[in-house]
């Protein structure tokens, strides 16, 4: 059985003031285009399709397009998607009945009865390709606390919920795909020459943090979106298992410029042991980070052509280092922009002696606005008193996001 990860695409994202839904659309052609060139049985979205949880009428049309497009395939696909923490559940299970009789499984909550045990079936989704090869995917959406089972001594509820998961599959006769959107501890980034690396960044908090050792280590291919790297996770799999982070398919943070954004190809073969095959994906729109002195952007700006910047014109983040303030460089370099086939992005002008974050790993105004909250509150609790945030404080912190949302 062949199947095709990815994760986040953010559709209708709005970066630095700018609509990216062109260039996304670009990416789902080629998306199609992969399915078919590979003979897929099934595609797992693992999370976050929509950039927000009441995303724009552009921004739905195009999703519902796509699907439209998967079931005009000369080869059927099996498609499952789950909700990440960007998007409305409800929104995306509201077609739900109609979509599942065009074989696309859409999971956007969990379902529980007050005082019931959970009932684990509901994730499960049956996957059969053209000679008859069966598979499940438990299909698990962004969980939040109400969702899982109350910790234990040994487990948060997030690793609570994904062992009684695996516990109720323990005996399953079929290989098992399981979804989760999550930071999950132990992710080594690939490279550009496919050797692994310790992650460059590490998301902070724990709420929606889970080390490799509390999930099921029976399950053939877990299936994580979240972090917008692509990463695969080590330990406590079984052998021929494997985890993996899909990665988002576009750049969304300068951050990110100089790596390799695509999907993953899975393979499941013999007795559900799995193989992956990174697909990269080259957007046509760049992003380019301008580093120098006021001369050498204003120089750089002043070089490239004049033109009315379009959807396919680069993105630019300037970062001039100065030696003491200088009132008005942000305007005399957005005049410079003017004109000029280009987006402009931030403006960084680090000062000698800053002590804060530094200006590559430093997160913007749009980057927060897609981060959860929660993470940030635990990083700063930890931080004032050298201890993480207790569970009681945790959980009215997740009843005040629930109710903003």
């Amino acid at each position: 059985m062949r199947i095709l990860h990815t994760s986040d695409w953010h559709l209708g994202i709005r970066f630095y003031g700018y609509d990216r839904t062109q260039e996304q659309s670009l990416f789902l052609d080629w998306l199609v285009g992969q399915i078919q060139a590979h003979d897929v049985d099934a595609l797992v979205i693992a999370g976050d399709i929509f950039d927000v949880p009441s995303p724009a009428h552009h921004a739905r049309r195009l999703y519902f397009d796509f699907l439209a497009r998967l079931t005009t395939l000369p080869r059927p696909v099996q498609t499952i998607i789950v909700a990440g923490n960007h998007d409305s559940g409800n929104l995306l299970e509201a077609p739900a009945e109609l979509l599942q009789a065009l074989r696309i499984h859409v999971k956007g909550g969990v379902e529980r009865s007050p005082g019931q045990p959970m009932d684990y079936t509901q994730f499960e989704v049956p996957l059969t390709t053209q000679d008859g090869r069966l598979a499940t995917c438990l299909a698990v959406p962004y969980l939040r606390i109400a969702d899982c089972p109350k910790p234990t001594q040994e487990r948060s509820p997030l690793a609570e919920f994904y062992h009684q998961l695996g516990c109720a599959y323990q005996d399953h006769p079929y290989p098992i795909i399981c979804t989760g959107h999550l930071y999950a501890t132990g992710a080594k980034l690939a490279s550009r020459s496919g050797e692994s690396t310790q992650p460059k960044f590490d998301m902070v908090g724990s709420l929606e943090r889970i080390a490799m050792a509390d999930f099921p280590p029976h399950f053939t291919y877990l299936a994580f979106g979240h972090i917008h790297r692509m990463q695969a996770l080590e330990g406590h799999l079984g052998e021929g298992k494997l985890a993996y982070y899909s990665g988002a398919p576009l750049p969304y943070s300068f951050r990110d410029h100089q790596l390799e954004h695509g999907v993953l190809l899975v393979d499941i073969e013999g007795e559900g042991q799995a193989k992956t095959t990174f697909l990269p994906y080259s957007s046509p729109v760049e992003l380019r980070v301008l580093r120098g002195t006021k001369e050498q952007v204003i120089a750089h700006l002043s070089a490239v052509p004049e033109a009315e910047p379009d959807f396919l014109a680069p993105f630019y983040s300037i970062v001039c280092p100065l030696q003491s303030p200088e009132p008005g460089l942000v305007n005399i370099f957005q005049q410079a922009a003017k004109g000029r086939y280009l987006r402009l992005g931030p403006i960084q002008t680090p000062k000698p002696g800053d002590s804060r974050q530094p200006q590559s790993q430093r997160l913007h105004a749009p980057e927060l606005q897609r981060l959860s909250p929660l993470p940030i509150a635990q990083e700063e609790y930890q931080k004032q008193y050298q201890q993480p945030m207790p569970e009681g404080m945790m959980a009215i912190l997740e009843d005040i996001v629930q109710s903003v949302e």
